[in-house]
């Protein structure tokens, strides 16, 4: 249970609190959003003295960040929005409760603000900016590994290390799964689950041997599992292996995939949920 409140909202700046009885928030990251616009972003790290004097932990739970408008946009529908989870923060005193993951819907077009916002205060590198919001406009998107002499396992290793801990919003360890066939492959991918219950769970795909997977484009935004079903018949071929590392949202629509030369088996890596105890070392599937 998340509760908190907005004590302050202007044209540059916004102040308030959050707590949780379930999980420390102090260091978290809180987002400020205008509709689909991210305004601006900072850290649950300023001591309130009311809070801890109420009972609320040790006190350390308010924020307090600029907002940046581009543009003109209405102030009073301003909403906090807290990391790794589906909370939101209204300008009211509120308790509020994250949805059911049955049906629960990610605003991929939140998203996509978000990295924008990230990027352009310096947070992101551009190819990681433009990665992460391909990946939350259609779901799977390719990757070439640098050319840098290091063994193309490891590359794909410490690049989807990278990404995935970045969507995680927070430090996550990655789990990495060898899978040998494909039908263990299409189950590996549909195992792994909303990151923390709320963000995106991306998967990341190598394999030694070239290999391909049918991704249906803008399917991981349904949640009808009919229209899942329905999107797959248009789905589209995407490469992985070798130089070429994938990214995907498990909750795409898939076609099963063909793995090449030899049964090669690919590497599957995702992050791991906090509230998760996860078993240590390699994964072997099939």
């Amino acid at each position: 249970m998340l509760r908190g409140h907005i004590d302050h909202v202007s044209a540059s700046r916004v102040e308030g609190w959050v707590h949780s009885a379930d999980f420390p928030v102090k260091g978290r990251r809180v987002f400020a959003f205008i509709g689909k616009t991210c305004v601006g972003g900072g850290l649950v790290d300023v001591f309130r003295r009311d809070l801890a004097e109420a009972g609320l932990g040790d006190g350390i739970l308010g924020f307090g960040f600029d907002i940046y408008l581009e543009q003109p946009l209405p102030l009073s529908r301003l909403v906090v929005t807290f990391e790794a989870c589906d909370f939101i923060l209204p300008q009211t005193g509120a308790e509020m409760r994250g949805r059911d993951e049955t049906g629960a819907v990610i605003d991929y077009e939140a998203e996509r603000a978000q990295w924008r916002f990230m990027f352009g205060r310096g947070w992101l590198e551009e190819s990681a900016y433009l990665l992460l919001s391909d990946l939350a406009r259609f779901g799977c998107r390719e990757m070439r590994l640098p050319e840098s002499g290091t063994p193309p396992e490891e590359a794909a290793h410490a690049a989807a290390s990278a990404i995935l801990g970045l969507n995680a919003l927070r430090t996550a360890p990655i789990l990495r799964r060898e899978i040998g066939s494909m039908d263990d492959l299409h189950d590996g991918i549909r195992a792994v689950t909303r990151l923390d219950g709320a963000r995106p769970p991306l998967v990341a795909l190598w394999s030694a041997a070239p290999c391909r997977l049918n991704v249906a484009e803008w399917s991981h935004r349904l949640a009808d599992p009919a229209q899942k079903e329905q999107a797959a018949e248009g789905a589209v071929e995407y490469g992985f292996g070798g130089p070429i590392l994938l990214f995907l949202n498990a909750e795409c629509a898939l076609r099963l995939p063909r793995l090449a030369q030899g049964d090669q088996p690919v590497l599957l890596w995702h992050a791991a949920s906090a509230e998760v105890e996860q078993p240590g070392g390699t994964i072997v599937w099939g």
